[in-house]
């Protein structure tokens, strides 16, 4: 079994674990700074076939005596319940704020009504989203600008601009999101006339 026991830093990014639809390898490798581990009710059966140690678990009120008896052996943890009705991210914010973390990595799907979930945080607290190979992150200045290798791939929600040592890249479209692939190495920026954007970069 991974065990990441020893003293968590609050100053250490925490880890959330949202979703199942995620690589169990990227999971391994962000525990690799012993994070305080934050799982959902519905994902402990998922997180303890992987061996890993869970620290605190989010769940509606009626299935907590249940998760309370699965992790036993890995006690202590701690149960943070709510109602159905409640949003397990916001739960999980304001036990990171009134824990004063400074940093948190989710691994969830990407969706408007997440990001909009977390809009008011992410100022007080630095947050990444791994989602289907990308990691998503605010970005709280009006420009992005990286040195990157050709190939590497961006996504954004809207449609901002975007150009490669001053020359414009072409944006594709989906249903949710726009996405480009840098066609040569060299600094891309990414500019918007509005304070602030989500930003998701392949890893």
């Amino acid at each position: 079994m991974s065990s990441h026991h020893i003293v968590r830093d609050a100053q250490e990014p925490a880890l959330a674990i949202l979703d199942t639809h995620c690589d169990v390898s990227l999971i391994k490798n962000l525990l690799e700074w012993s994070p305080t581990v934050i799982v959902t009710s519905d994902l402990v059966d998922f997180v303890i076939e992987e061996g890993f140690k869970i620290d605190v678990v989010i769940g509606d009120n009626e299935e907590m005596s249940d998760c309370m008896v699965k992790l036993q052996h890995q006690e202590p943890v701690k149960f943070l319940s709510k109602n159905a009705s409640d949003n397990s991210l916001q739960q999980l914010i304001y036990f990171l704020t009134a824990g004063k973390y400074k940093a948190v990595n989710i691994l969830a799907s990407i969706n408007p009504n997440l990001l909009e979930s977390i809009m008011s945080f992410v100022m007080a607290i630095d947050v990444v989203i791994y989602d289907n190979g990308f990691k998503w992150y605010f970005c709280k200045a009006k420009t992005f600008k990286k040195w990157v290798s050709k190939g590497a791939a961006f996504r954004t929600l809207k449609a901002l601009e975007i150009s490669m040592d001053g020359t414009p890249i072409i944006l594709s479209k989906s249903q949710t999101e726009y996405s480009c692939n840098c066609p040569e190495e060299g600094f891309i920026t990414i500019a918007t006339n509005k304070d602030g954007f989500w930003l998701g970069e392949a890893i």
